[in-house]
């Protein structure tokens, strides 16, 4: 068992006290990014059931999204989810593509970003 930290404190902010959905979005979306990368999988699972409902309409930055996307497909791989990592995968992939061919023609720097994301869900095909 991991010690207390300060993604236990931003969990307690989000399921209690006033506040707009739209910021506890956000926050959460930034706990998904901590849980996983922290491999606090009881923590993501927490954080992932705070948003279940609604988190790809709530106004979240393309980077609150990514993160969020990338926490339920880990979570899924974790879990043994095979099916629920396929259609993550596919899902994701399909918002990447969409606007990738738009930023390769202005620039490599706005392009680079979505490629390494398109690494990272192969990576996480073949595992």
């Amino acid at each position: 068992m991991f010690p207390p930290s300060k993604v236990d404190g931003l969990l307690a902010r989000l399921t209690g006290g006033p506040g707009a959905a739209a910021a506890r979005m956000q926050l959460a979306a930034m706990g998904v990014a901590a849980a996983w990368r922290m491999g606090r999988w009881e923590l993501l699972q927490e954080y992932l059931s705070l948003v279940e409902d609604g988190w790809e309409v709530a106004g979240l930055s393309q980077q609150d999204e990514w993160e969020l996307c990338m926490g339920a497909l880990l979570a899924a791989l974790h879990a043994g989810n095979v099916d629920g990592v396929r259609s993550g995968l596919v899902h994701a992939r399909r918002d990447i593509l969409a606007i990738l061919p738009a930023i390769s023609q202005e620039s490599y720097t706005r392009a680079y970003p979505q490629l390494a994301k398109l690494a990272m869900l192969q990576e996480l095909e073949v595992s």
